[in-house]
């Protein structure tokens, strides 16, 4: 398995930093349980975050997983871990305003920071793809670009270059006229050079400073510092990621279409992260619903109100009905009554007014618009949901 320079740091400093001088004098065969709680509990007792926490008990259970798969441990002492895998912390997402408000701040204040924040924002892009974005692979008169390449920090320090985070994530990504203008604005000659080595990168990114790299950590603290100056609440620079999503689903976008957009490995990642969004568009598929039924309600009643004024019959003249105890159609033409009383002649009263009310039953469900519209709705909705085939 081969790790990012990233994840590698991050695993060393897990491993060198905190498990092996708590629990590195305990032979592998003495390892058990109540140890790797005492140290998670001492941990937490000490200030240590508890996401931070799940993240070292985490590493030392899939080092001891891949010693019991190599027969090398007869059991996993770190299992079950000893919390819960912690809940992300609640975000706070700007609103469309005030996400204009900073944009506008900074175009004046930083404007490499307003066309990379335009970036984020426009695209749903992570910030290490952002920052890693070539100019070979941005296509303004297409109005797309490719995602090949991130930028991180490694040990906060070293920059390296990486392939994106997943395979999904390796993909293209389309811009609206406002992200290709905060391009366009990025773009000079000396920043379209390419290099010739594809492997390793060296120039030609769209965002610099001066010729050079932008630093992550530096990005990220100028980024607070503007927010602070916009006077807009201060967010995590992922968090322009998630607003890209909140307002995609505020416009009434799809959430498999959002679920592209911002290339989600799987579609169930989108619906666990933004569970939250669904329920405006259940409220407005609900909300439609009943608008086509009132609708339906509102044509019915001014047809009534129409016919009460004419004094005319709700039934065509050239319409035809099969009645009960009939053999053939009877024509309806002249009044409705001669029509009845043509079939109801011969019969008792009792059958004469039997007769009546099941003629007058048929007509109303054949002229009701009401009726035709709800048949219509439970009709699409069996078919929608594929409830109308074998």
């Amino acid at each position: 398995m081969q790790l990012k320079p990233t994840t590698l740091a991050r695993y060393r400093a897990y491993v060198l930093d905190d498990l092996i001088p708590r629990l590195g004098f305990i032979t592998l065969d003495d390892l058990n349980h109540h140890h790797i709680k005492a140290y998670a509990l001492t941990q937490l007792g000490e200030g240590r975050g508890k996401v931070t926490v799940y993240r070292i008990l985490s590493t030392l259970s899939n080092a001891l997983g891949d010693a019991r798969r190599d027969h090398r441990l007869r059991r996993n002492a770190a299992l079950p871990m000893v919390f819960p895998r912690p809940r992300a912390a609640h975000r706070t997402i700007w609103t469309a305003g005030q996400a204009a408000q900073f944009l506008r701040h900074c175009h004046h204040a930083d404007p490499l920071m307003a066309d990379l924040c335009e970036v984020l924002i426009g695209t749903g892009m992570r910030k290490s793809e952002a920052l890693g974005l070539h100019w070979q692979d941005v296509h303004l008169a297409a109005r797309l670009l490719f995602v090949r390449w991130t930028l991180s920090a490694v040990d906060n320090n070293h920059l390296v270059l990486n392939a994106p985070k997943t395979r999904a994530s390796k993909a293209w990504v389309a811009l609206s006229d406002r992200v290709a203008h905060a391009l366009a604005h990025r773009a000079a000659p000396a920043t379209f050079r390419s290099t010739q080595d594809q492997d390793q990168p060296a120039d030609g990114l769209v965002f610099t400073r001066n010729g050079r790299r932008l630093h992550p950590q530096y990005v990220l603290n100028r980024f607070h510092a503007l927010c602070r100056a916009a006077g807009i609440p201060k967010i995590a620079l992922h968090d322009l990621r998630h607003l890209a999503v909140t307002l995609a689903m505020d416009a009434g976008t799809e959430m498999a279409v959002v679920s592209e957009t911002v290339r989600h490995s799987t579609f169930s990642t989108t619906v666990n992260l933004y569970h939250h969004l669904r329920g405006k568009a259940a409220r407005g598929a609900v909300d439609g619903i009943a608008r086509l039924l009132d609708h339906a309600d509102q044509d019915a009643h001014h047809e009534m109100a129409v016919e009460r004024a004419s004094g005319t019959s709700a039934v065509s003249t050239e319409s035809r009905t099969q009645l009960p105890y009939q053999s053939r159609p009877v024509s309806l033409s002249g009044s409705s009554d001669s029509g009845l009383e043509s079939v109801c002649s011969g019969r008792t009263a009792p059958q004469r007014e039997r007769v009546r009310g099941t003629q007058t039953r048929s007509l109303r469900r054949e002229t009701n618009p009401t009726s035709r519209v709800v048949r219509l709705l439970f009709l699409v909705t069996f078919e929608v949901n594929g409830l109308g085939t074998q």
